[in-house]
């Protein structure tokens, strides 16, 4: 009888413990302010993207150069070259090099083109700006 009840006792101390643990709530922010960084911003939560997506179009080397441009409000997030036929190894690799230039400077502004590849840059730039104009 003495090892049940010690057992049920055991028992009952590591329920206690459980409960105790499981229903700790929110980490409150620490002495200066900051919340833990799994906090979730009530506004963040509850605001819906407003990711959009825009088409532009330029003439390329060696044909059209077709891109989407994926704006988060007025951010760019996002630059997909839907169609592109620039030489293989050249101006695909530039366009491949400009897009995250584009995307860092939140602009074409100021983005040189590619050495040798000039037309596929121009190409580039000039259909996001295309796209750009669409979501003004």
């Amino acid at each position: 009888m003495k090892l049940s009840k010690m057992l049920v006792f055991l028992l009952s101390i590591l329920l206690i413990g459980l409960l105790a643990v499981g229903c700790g709530g929110p980490t409150p922010p620490s002495e200066n302010g900051v919340s833990d960084e799994n906090d979730v911003n009530e506004e963040e939560q509850a605001a819906p993207s407003e990711k959009e997506v825009y088409t532009g179009e330029a003439e390329g080397g060696w044909g059209p150069v077709i891109v989407e441009v994926t704006l988060d409000g007025d951010k760019i997030v996002n630059i997909e070259v839907v169609e592109q036929n620039e030489t293989e190894g050249l101006g695909d690799t530039a366009i491949d090099e400009l897009i995250p230039k584009i995307i860092e400077a939140q602009s074409t502004d100021g983005i040189d083109v590619v050495s040798g590849a000039t037309a596929s840059s121009n190409a580039l730039i000039g259909a996001v700006n295309e796209a750009l104009s669409k979501a003004n």
